[in-house]
């Protein structure tokens, strides 16, 4: 699919994006950006359900809703989804890049530092994130066997 980069879509999901990127974790971005650059991955720009449901497999249901108020997440992965589209794997980093361009008023030499420290933040909180989902299921396997 081809997205026009400047199209009020793009745009709209952009700036919603960088805004959960500066106000958020990130961590439920970094799970759809690892998500969807898993192997196969097909995920429907009009069914943004099985992507969240990815998501959550990730990180947990509550961090997938972190931030969230009621059907506020069903648009929050379809801004992903297109987001993806238009700028393909490194979206994160280039959407950002252009969030900080557009909406922080930085140079593109500062919105790139600034896009990319802001991610390799949200990746650290991921990968924290999910050590400590894996430390909990083998509490709970363990706990189970001793039962």
């Amino acid at each position: 699919m081809n997205i026009n980069l400047f199209s009020s879509d793009s745009d709209e999901s952009n700036f919603k994006f960088g805004g959960e990127m500066v106000s958020g974790s990130g961590m439920r971005a970094v799970a759809a950006c690892a998500a969807l650059r898993e192997p196969g991955a097909d995920y429907d720009l009009q069914d943004p359900y099985e992507l969240r449901s990815a998501i959550a497999d990730l990180i947990g249901w509550e961090e997938a809703y972190s931030g969230l108020i009621g059907s506020q997440d069903i648009p929050r992965y379809d801004d992903y989804l297109l987001l993806h589209a238009a700028y393909g794997n490194d979206w994160p980093t280039l959407a950002l890049t252009a969030y900080m361009e557009r909406h922080g008023g930085m140079s593109r030499k500062k919105a790139k530092v600034a896009a990319s420290t802001m991610w390799a933040n949200a990746v650290e909180r991921y990968k924290e994130r999910r050590a400590i989902m894996a430390r909990e299921a083998k509490e709970a396997k363990e706990a189970k066997e001793a039962a």
